[in-house]
């Protein structure tokens, strides 16, 4: 397991499990699609509840990506192998987390992020599901602000 400077330990859970998703289906990098997967595996974190409110579970991502993208060989994968994308959404976490106040980087964080870059696998696949990333996106700040959802 990877220990992510600054994270939360549910972030941090989050990554991990984008590593190990992307792993047992045979990819070769680690994208968006697979940080998706991975915010559903870290429960009770802020980004899973916002995504399980939406009707999203880890099952329907992980079958959406297996249809959508294919299965392989299972693989090794490091951070290194993280996409131009991801690590870019990464970035913008860490920066969100810093401009709200926060002295740590949640799942909340990589959501909201993974969410405002907007033009990524997974949010294709929140819409592939029926659900708005922009209601989801809304249901996280909300979330973050303390407010019922």
């Amino acid at each position: 397991m990877y220990k992510f400077t600054g994270f939360t330990e549910k972030a941090n859970s989050a990554l991990n499990s984008a590593i190990s998703v992307a792993e047992s289906m045979g990819h070769t990098y680690v994208g968006s699609e697979h940080l998706l997967a991975g915010l559903l595996h870290s429960d009770s974190s802020v980004a899973c509840l916002a995504l399980n409110a939406r009707g999203i579970g880890s099952e329907d991502v992980e079958n959406l990506l297996r249809s959508t993208i294919g299965v392989g060989t299972p693989t090794v994968l490091l951070p290194d192998d993280f996409t131009p994308r991801l690590k870019y959404i990464i970035e913008l976490a860490i920066a969100a987390a810093r401009s709200m106040g926060h002295s740590y980087t949640g799942t909340e964080h990589l959501l909201m992020s993974l969410i405002k870059e907007g033009s990524n696998c997974a949010v294709n696949i929140i819409g592939k599901l029926g659900v708005s990333a922009s209601d989801v996106l809304s249901d996280t700040l909300k979330a973050v602000n303390g407010e019922d959802w």
